[in-house]
C-alpha cells in the first residue's frame, strides 16, 4: 500500500508485518510495516501509483503541486520481494 500527503513524502507499507512488535524494526525510526519513504518532492504530493506490471515490478511513480514527476524503484534490500534484480 502506498500513502502521501502534504509533508513531500511518499511511503510504501507492508500491512503483513502490522502485528510485529515495534522493536522489530531494524532501525526503530518507523513502524516495522513501512517498508520504504521516498522524500524527494518539493511540494505537497497529489498522487502515487505502482507500475501494474510484472516485468517493471516495484516501480513506484509520483506527483506534486509543483508539478513534479518521479520514477523510481526502492533498493533491492528494502524490498527483499523484488525479483527482477535477479534476471
Amino acid at each position: 500500500m502506498l500513502s502521501y500527503g502534504a509533508d513531500g513524502r511518499v511511503v510504501l507499507w507492508d500491512l503483513a508485518k502490522s502485528s510485529l512488535p515495534l522493536d522489530y524494526s531494524k532501525n526503530r525510526l518507523a513502524p516495522p510495516e513501512v517498508s520504504f519513504v521516498h522524500i524527494g518532492h518539493v511540494g505537497h504530493v497529489t498522487d502515487a501509483s505502482c507500475h501494474s506490471s510484472k516485468a517493471e515490478e516495484w516501480l513506484l511513480s509520483s506527483a506534486d503541486t509543483t508539478k513534479g514527476l518521479q520514477v523510481y524503484r526502492p533498493r533491492r534490500d528494502v524490498v527483499p520481494e523484488y525479483r527482477a534484480y535477479e534476471q
